[in-house]
């Protein structure tokens, strides 16, 4: 049953606890509708991926796309098995995927009530036909009495007069535009001569931005009235810009909106959050929420133990607000008490601080059954929104019990596989003492080596021929090397015998020959030396592995497949 029977004629909404972000995708209709994938025989919509997928996915290269319609694919299918094998039935994801599908409600109303009230698809669309232009901007801003943020005693009547005085002085050449501005501008630009530099369309409040692009270069506006005073407004530049297509362009024209009008979406959050309890009677009662979170922290402390139901089983028809004149109490709000004791309880170390989490639940419980009552599945794409925030829980459950159990690795587990690749990962290089001639030409080079097969002294060739003059003075010689060191040069030495030659080879952009003297091979380190270094050697080499053959054995057993063409058709 319902804990809230809401109207649904109620409009208006409000989320003071979140910043949440909207989606918009760009894709064409017939894209929407056409299969991504088939798992069991059931089709996954394009739709579906489409809500899911980064914003400006359309944008991103192909290897892009195609690794994020293949990561979605694999987490459907994945959440698919954990639903056949009954882990969403379980207690500890039950909650988990409760509280994604209130945060999806919640957050569709609060773009539903207050984003799309304030930032309406006629503005974005007046925005588009306008952002083809950006404007080099400068103005001078003289505030009133009246005025946001200005600390001037003058009145509006006085403002708009001194304005068209100051117009009047750059047009008779008294003053440059620059010069009025640092004189008589009360904004923050005025030091540089009130430029704003290039601006969009969008940035600016309506009455400015509607005057400014109005306005011809080199042109000077009449007095333009706005919340922050009178404007006298000069374009100096206007450029072209290539928006793309509405779609494209319609999610960065978004997201400007939403900085510009920052301060009109609070205020509408606000009055939104004060209509609807106005209009649904709902308040919290404070004081018994405190009394409330007291019982539960002592009783908690007390016992040490997280079983809130038989804890606070005397409280539960303890009042804590009320809905249309009614009280209403914890004992309809089980989830709240569930999601406190499985996955908050033990990390709040107050009463104080229980208490603003069961307030915080408690209203959050209240927006959700808001949200359910006046309909808001039926917005943008809410059902799959929800779906997919359903699947995360499911999703990072089964990877981690399912796919990946045994990770992290016992300490037995590790030590053999330290034991298998010791000596191959995890042995310090050997060493290696070598004579070398190096030169500059192959065609020397080979005619050495000749010498030196007919019986002549490496030494003395070398320090005849060798181009590297710092081992010119010592026969050649490059002392004592790791064998990871000088490239080619410490590699070769590692195939041969001491006392061989081997040579000419390519060095750079010349030749070697070199004389193995010594070597010296390395030594296995220490497990316990480099125990966190094997443990994410062995996470790093087993992981993806584990993830892919589990999907290979997922796409056998539901006959599944991925339609990487699909991309082709948005």
């Amino acid at each position: 049953m319902r804990k809230f029977g809401f109207i649904k004629n109620n409009s208006l909404f409000a989320l003071i606890f979140f910043v949440f972000t909207v989606f918009f995708l760009a894709s064409c209709q017939s894209g929407k509708k056409q299969a991504v994938a088939t798992i069991d025989g059931q089709t996954i919509s394009g739709e579906y991926f489409l809500t899911t997928a980064s914003k400006r996915f359309n944008e991103k290269s192909l290897d892009n796309r195609q690794k994020e319609l293949k990561d979605f694919y694999h987490t459907v299918l994945r959440v698919y098995d954990a639903k056949q094998q009954g882990l969403d039935q379980k207690d500890e994801l039950k909650y988990n995927i409760y509280i994604e599908q209130r945060r999806v409600k919640v957050q569709q109303l609060y773009n539903a009530y207050v984003l799309d009230k304030v930032i309406t698809d006629d503005m974005i669309q007046e925005a588009y036909d306008h952002m083809d232009e950006r404007r080099t901007v400068r103005h001078i801003l003289i505030g009133d009495s009246t005025s946001t943020r200005s600390k001037a005693d003058r009145s509006p009547e006085e403002a708009e007069q001194l304005a068209r005085e100051i117009k009047q002085k750059i047009a008779s050449g008294e003053h440059s535009f620059t010069e009025a501005a640092k004189e008589y501008s009360d904004g923050p630009s005025a030091e540089k001569g009130g430029d704003l530099g290039k601006i969009n369309w969008g940035q600016m409040v309506q009455p400015f931005q509607v005057a400014a692009w109005k306005l011809k270069p080199n042109t000077i506006s009449e007095p333009v009235r706005t919340e922050y005073g009178v404007h006298l407004i000069e374009v100096t530049d206007v450029d072209t810009v290539d928006l793309g297509t509405y779609e494209e362009a319609r999610e960065r024209i978004e997201r400007n909106l939403q900085r510009s009008k920052r301060s009109e979406i609070q205020s509408r959050t606000q009055e939104s959050l004060k209509e609807i309890q106005e209009k649904t009677g709902f308040s919290m009662d404070r004081q018994a929420i405190d009394s409330v979170a007291a019982q539960l922290y002592t009783a908690f402390q007390r016992t040490k133990s997280t079983d809130l139901q038989e804890l606070v089983e005397h409280i539960h028809y303890v009042p804590v607000g009320e809905l249309g004149g009614k009280p209403i109490t914890l004992e309809s709000f089980s989830e709240i008490l569930n999601y406190i004791q499985h996955y908050r309880f033990r990390g709040i170390q107050s009463k104080s601080q229980l208490a603003r989490r069961i307030n915080a639940e408690l209203q959050q419980e209240y927006l959700k059954d808001f949200a359910e009552d006046y309909g808001i599945s039926d917005y943008k794409d809410t059902k799959y929104k929800i779906r997919w925030a359903e699947d995360q829980p499911l999703n990072e459950y089964y990877v981690e019990n399912i796919v990946l159990k045994g990770f992290p690795p016992s300490e037995d587990t590790l030590r053999a596989y330290f034991d298998r690749v010791k000596f191959e990962k995890y042995s310090d290089p050997a060493e290696v003492h070598v004579q070398e001639i190096y030169f500059t030409e192959k065609q020397t080079a080979e005619d050495v080596r000749r010498q030196l097969d007919g019986g002549a002294d490496f030494g003395e060739l070398a320090t005849e021929y060798t181009q590297r003059k710092s081992a010119q003075a010592e026969q050649g010689d490059l002392g004592w090397f790791q064998s990871n060191r000088y490239g080619p040069i410490g590699k070769k030495a590692m195939t041969i015998d001491k006392g061989s030659i081997a040579g000419p080879f390519q060095v750079g952009t010349g030749w070697s020959i070199i004389k193995l003297l010594d070597r010296k091979e390395g030594e296995a380190k220490s497990f316990q030396d480099i125990r966190n270094q094997v443990k994410q050697d062995y996470t790093d080499y087993y992981r993806p592995r584990r993830l892919e053959q589990n999907i290979i054995n997922l796409e056998e057993k539901y006959n599944s497949e991925l339609y990487y063409s699909y991309l082709d058709t948005i």
